[in-house]
């Protein structure tokens, strides 16, 4: 399940502009999401399975949206709100 498979990680998105750090934890996902040299916020967000390969990240406000999630050794690569986003997971820090 996907859930299980997000839970503790720690991902930021590759782009030369923006701004997207997400933790999973069970229940909710810690965010930093702006631009770069630009506007940040760091909001603690819900998250919702939609899928086996989907999910929703606040849905009310910030509304996004990962389809057709595929983990790939150390990226994650999504469409995100329609769009081809990839993500790096941090390395675990316990090892």
């Amino acid at each position: 399940m996907i859930k299980n498979k997000l839970e503790g990680l720690m991902l930021s998105i590759i782009d030369d502009t923006r701004i997207e750090d997400f933790c999973f934890t069970d229940n909710f996902v810690i965010a930093t999401i702006g631009i770069k040299d630009g506007p940040i916020c760091a909001p603690v967000l819900d998250y919702e399975i939609t899928g086996d390969e989907s999910l929703i990240i606040d849905k009310d406000s910030f509304n996004i949206e990962w389809k057709q999630v595929v983990f790939e050794g150390n990226t994650i690569s999504v469409i995100r709100n329609n769009k081809p986003a990839l993500y790096r997971v941090a390395p675990d820090k316990k090892q």
